[in-house]
């Protein structure tokens, strides 16, 4: 094969790809991207969300956290593959002491997903934190619990079990 008909080939190839780059346009080009506001709390999550915050004045309420960013992983250990287990989980409520220490997680059970699919994240979500040392508590929406029992059940010695149902 001659010098001159690799170039042309090599032209020709590099011709494609440019045409094939400049007809893809770029996401971030667009005038207006697709996207609306959406409430980030269902109105259950904004009651509890309220009771907590009345329960509990001198501690930080959080909402809607992500597992990964509650929890390390232990030196010695994948890091990459013990985060990528927990990456897309997500913790409804994180009630920390004022020092951002966490105190308990609180899950509320969500009728929405299938029973087999909400059993599967419940037992992952149970595991981690359990091991991390963190207290659960799983509310069912229906009986969620007043200011009061919030106190009773969150300010009293946390037991260690992998998670409390009210």
């Amino acid at each position: 094969m001659s010098l001159l008909l690799a170039l042309e080939i090599v032209i020709i190839l590099a011709t494609l790809v440019a045409i094939f780059m400049l007809k893809r346009r770029p996401v971030d080009t667009a005038d207006t991207w697709p996207y609306y506001p959406r409430r980030p709390l269902s109105s259950t999550e904004k009651m509890l969300y309220k009771r907590l915050t009345q329960a509990l004045p001198d501690h930080i309420i959080l909402a809607q956290v992500r597992l990964s960013r509650l929890l390390g992983v232990r030196d010695g250990s994948d890091c990459k593959t013990w985060l990528n287990r927990i990456s897309r989980l997500s913790a409804d409520f994180v009630v920390c002491n004022r020092d951002a220490s966490i105190l308990a997680v609180i899950e509320l059970e969500h009728a929405s997903r299938s029973a087999k699919h909400a059993e599967s994240i419940a037992r992952y979500k149970d595991k981690a934190l359990f091991d991390a040392g963190i207290t659960l508590h799983r509310w069912h929406p229906r009986t969620i619990p007043d200011e009061d029992l919030i106190k009773t059940t969150l300010l009293s010695k946390p037991m260690r079990s992998l998670s409390s149902m009210i």
